[in-house]
């Protein structure tokens, strides 16, 4: 993992942490039968940055867990009206990328992406994330 990459997850994990994001944790990285979990909390040590998980007695290193992530492709059309709704201003493109307008309403839009686990930087696609089995996340008893 590049740094990059690091610090492009460790954006995103920072501003997941509230809403219950789950990671997969495997300590071999290998992540095909991981442990599931949910973080809650982050500490930086040694210049290296680590994550603290329920479940987990030692602190993970960036490098061995994945954020188990929606894709934007899989919102519902009521979550597309919930967000359009929430988010008057903004529209959605046919790839479901929100457009941008101003800071308050840009950051009520990452609220809410965050909040229902859309994986908005496209982390998936660059192996930093796993798409979450359906189900993982009960929006509804949230």
């Amino acid at each position: 993992m590049t740094q990059e990459e690091k610090e492009l997850l460790l954006k995103d994990v920072c501003a997941r942490l509230p809403y219950g994001v789950q990671i997969l944790y495997d300590s071999d990285k290998k992540f095909d039968d991981g442990l599931i979990c949910q973080p809650y909390g982050l500490t930086i040590y040694n210049g290296r940055t680590c994550v603290l998980a329920f479940g987990v007695v030692d602190p993970i290193e960036i490098d061995e867990f994945k954020l188990c992530l929606r894709p934007m492709s899989s919102m519902t059309e009521e979550e597309k009206k919930e967000f359009q709704a929430c988010h008057c201003v903004y529209g959605l493109h046919p790839d479901f990328q929100p457009m941008m307008c101003n800071l308050a309403n840009e950051l009520n839009m990452f609220d809410w992406l965050n909040a229902h686990h859309f994986d908005y930087r496209g982390l998936i696609g660059k192996g930093l994330a796993i798409k979450a089995p359906e189900g993982m996340y009960n929006l509804n008893n949230e």
